[in-house]
Formats: structure tokens, sequence, C-alpha cells
């Protein structure tokens, strides 16, 4: 659509070029929307494409969104509805006027044109002076017979290329990965970018990480992974500075999904190198909230393959300047700073962390919050406040201390969330055999179980293989063994 625009804009038929804010009274919108799609943005209204197309008399084979139309009315109909513009007064007087139309419609000069499909040419031009001048401004003029004759030659040299017998079985030549292993989507990124690609940036790594938390990262990580490649080369796209750090911020976001569905998967070198990533995103936007998280998750990742001196650096640095986050993300930190503290033996201290992430969390104002932080709700809170607290409770007898927080977990976790709560479960489940009531344990954990199979989890795989330690001191109780040789079996394959 963009150089239908610019062709028809510098057409010689108008004597001088037509300008942007012309074009743009004939289209009712502002001048710079038509600047932006003429250097190629999409216009993203069935509203708009109808409107336009109409106005510039665009042929019906290239209108492609009719059939949309035909099968979803009713939501065309509500997008029609919302999208709708009232034309500004400079426009309804330009239609009093009879200002408000083109007076030569772009049929002739649109996309890839084809000479036989043209009635007739802008200003009686022939069509070799039509060709060069769409040639001039960046079209691709492709004749009927030319296009003819390009489809034979590639249909010849790889007829399965364009046509397939559907009364034989497709043979793929080599194996269904290699045959995809090749697949390359031509996709250009745009020069310049603007809120709207901010707000996608923040909706595809929303939903990347609503299917890392559903499924593990097993399932979204090759796709999240896909999408900061893509995404990393928008960083040296043109941009104002407030949408540049606002599409860093997003950008340093959608890494650190990427690098926790890498450590889910016990892929630890691409996590090392996507949270890096997300650490410069942090540093170049400036973004502090950022940086607190990705050095939280880094301290996560560090404490879960056994180096506690790093993690307990890597949450204090995440923790400094913490008058530049929100509440949320205060309660967040010292949660895992008190599972530190409680990790080496530090429990006095470790509670007082708690304590102070539980005051944090009742202050707190969700409207403050980055979008990262919306899985950090009651649920979150109680499941990882009593995580923090269970080495506390075994070395003091006490399953109270952290077993009334995970029950809250499990209670408050909703389907959004399954692998949290199956952490919860296997962890109060491995609390109660340690020093509560083991039936009790075995009926949680057998519940954990069965609800780890929808997942691909190395973390949650981990969790269930310290529940089957947990079971050695209840050899004794026949119930316990049955688990303990359903966490082991081999079904599991989760070793001993």
């Amino acid at each position: 659509m963009g150089a239908v625009i610019t062709a028809y804009r510098n057409h010689p038929f108008h004597g001088s070029p037509v300008s942007q804010s012309r074009v743009a009274m004939w289209a009712r919108c502002a001048q710079p929307h038509v600047s932006r799609i003429e250097n190629g943005r999409a216009i993203d209204s069935i509203a708009k494409l109808e409107f336009w197309s109409s106005l510039l008399k665009i042929p019906q084979q290239y209108q492609w969104f009719t059939s949309i139309k035909s099968e979803f009315p009713a939501t065309v109909a509500s997008l029609s509805k919302s999208e709708m513009r009232v034309p500004s007064t400079e426009i309804v007087q330009a239609v009093k006027n009879g200002d408000a139309q083109p007076e030569q419609d772009m049929s002739a000069i649109f996309g890839q044109v084809e000479a036989d499909c043209l009635d007739r040419q802008p200003g009686g031009l022939s069509q070799e002076c039509l060709k060069a001048h769409i040639l001039g401004n960046g079209l691709t003029y492709t004749s009927k017979v030319e296009k003819e004759n390009h489809l034979a030659a590639a249909s010849a040299s790889n007829p399965a290329s364009f046509s397939v017998d559907f009364d034989s079985n497709i043979d793929l030549g080599t194996s269904p990965a290699e045959y995809i292993e090749s697949l390359i989507i031509d996709n250009p990124l745009p020069n310049s970018i603007g809120w709207s690609d901010v707000v996608n940036m923040r909706s595809i790594t929303r939903m990347l990480a609503l299917s890392e938390n559903m499924h593990g990262g097993g399932f979204s990580y090759e796709a999240a992974a896909a999408q900061l490649r893509r995404a990393s080369r928008l960083t040296e796209a043109r941009a104002s500075n407030q949408v540049r750090k606002e599409m860093l911020e997003a950008i340093g976001n959608l890494g650190g999904v990427v690098a926790f569905s890498a450590f889910d998967v016990a892929d630890y070198n691409s996590a090392k190198k996507c949270f890096n990533f997300a650490l410069w995103c942090a540093q170049e936007s400036g973004s502090w909230a950022l940086r607190a998280n990705t050095l939280s998750d880094m301290a996560r990742n560090s404490a879960y393959l056994g180096n506690l001196d790093g993690a307990l650096s890597q949450i204090e640095f995440a923790q400094v300047r913490s008058d530049r986050v929100s509440e949320t993300a205060r309660a967040m930190m010292c949660t895992i700073r008190a599972r530190l503290l409680a990790a080496q033996g530090k429990e006095r201290e470790a509670i007082s962390e708690v304590n102070r992430a539980d005051e944090y969390f009742a202050n707190r104002n969700i409207n403050d919050d980055p979008p990262w932080l919306c899985y950090y709700d009651e649920a979150e809170h109680q499941g990882s406040t009593g995580r923090a607290l269970i080495s506390v409770a075994v070395s003091r007898k006490d399953a109270d201390l952290a077993a009334p927080r995970l029950r809250n977990a499990i209670s408050l976790h909703d389907e959004t969330y399954p692998r949290s709560k199956i952490f919860s479960q296997t962890r109060l489940a491995s609390l109660l055999l340690q020093t509560g009531d083991p039936i009790e344990a075995v009926q949680i954990g057998r519940t954990a179980l069965t609800e780890s199979a929808k997942l691909q989890s190395r973390r949650v795989t981990e969790e269930l293989r310290q529940l089957g330690r947990s079971a050695n001191m209840h050899k004794a109780i026949p119930a316990v063994v049955d688990l303990q040789n359903d966490l082991f079996g081999p079904q599991r394959q989760l070793g001993a």
C-alpha cells in the first residue's frame, strides 16, 4: 500500500507531485499516518482497508481482507465500529468543497502490476511508459506472459514446489526434522518503530511467559528464543528516545523469559547468555526494575546450581536502589534473600527477611508494578515465603513454620500457573515426610506426580526427585514406599 501511494503521488499525470497532506485529506487521516504507511507500516484495520481500497479503486483481486469479512462478519463489524473515526473539521469542509477525492485512481499502479488487467493507463500512458514509471518508483512490474514463463520454469525444475498429487503419498525426501530445518521465513523488520511496536512486544512476551508457566520451558523455549533473535534486531531501529527506552525494556523482559525457559530445561549456558542480554537491555534503557528482576532470576539460577554465595551476591546487587522498584518487587527480592539465608543456616535473619517481605507485599500497589511482575500474586508470595522457611521448619522440627503458607499457595494457584502449584505440592509433601504426617504427604505427593505429566520442566523433575529422597525415612510405611517406587520407576526416569 505504501509503495502504491508513493507511486501515485509522484505520477507525471499530476504535473507536480501530490503532497502527503493532500492524500491524508482524501483518506481522512493525519499526514504522519500517510508517511508511516509509505515507509512500510501496514494498515491494521479492516475498516481502513475497505475505505482506502474503495477510495483508490484498488482491484478486487488484491483485496485479501474481503474473505475474512465473509468468514467472520461479527468480528469485522465490531472492529469496524470501534476503529471508525469522526472526520475532522478540515475534512468535512473539504468534502463540501469537492476536494476530498483524488483526481486519479490507483487501479493501474498497484503492487506487482499485470499489464493485461489494466483497462487503461493513467493519463493515457503507453504500457512501456507505465512500466518505466513503476520501476522508477521501486515497484515490481511483471506482465502476465513473464509471470507464466517464470512459473513454468520453476515448475519444471521442481514440480513438487507448485503442485501436489493427492492420489499418492507425499515424499519429503528426507526426515521431517531435516525437511523443516532448512525452513527460512523472510520477515523484514521495519526501519523505524513506534508505540504500537512496544505494545506488540509486550503482548508477545506475555503470551510466551504464560506458555512457559503453563507447560514448562520444554514447550516454549525454542519459540521464545526465535522471537528474541528477531527482537534483538529491533534494538537498532529508528525510534524516539522514549520509544527506544520502552522497547529496550520490553525486549529485555523477553530476554528474561527466554533465560528462565532455558533454566527450566537445564540449558544453563543459554540461560546465562540471555540473562546477560536482559541486563544489557536494562542498562541501555535505564530500567532499574528490569535490572532488579533479572538479577533476582539469576540468583534463583545460581542457588539451584548450588552456588549460594554467588546467589546471595546477585540478590543483594538486585536490591541496590530498591527505592526505584515497586513494593511487589521488594517483597519478591526479600523472599529470595530469606531462602538463601536459611540455606546457610542463618535462621533468625531468614525469618526477619520473610517478615519484611510480608510487610512489603501488604503495602503493594499493583498499578506500580511492571508487566513482568504480574505472576507475583498472593499465591506466589505464599509459596515463595513458605519455601524460604522449609529448612528452618525442618531444623526446628516444626512444620507449621512453613506448611500453612504452602497450603495457601496450593489453594490459591489457578490453572494459569500449574507448575507453581506442583512446586508447592512437592515441597509441602517433602516437609510433611520430614516433620509431619507421612500419609498426608503421600496424598499430596501423588497429586503432584499426576499433574507433572502435563509439563516439560527439568525443575519439576528435580523437585520430584527430592520428594523421593525424603521418602527414605519411612521405608516401613507401604504407601510411602509405593509413592517412592512410582517416583523413581522406569516411566519417570528420575534416577535415584
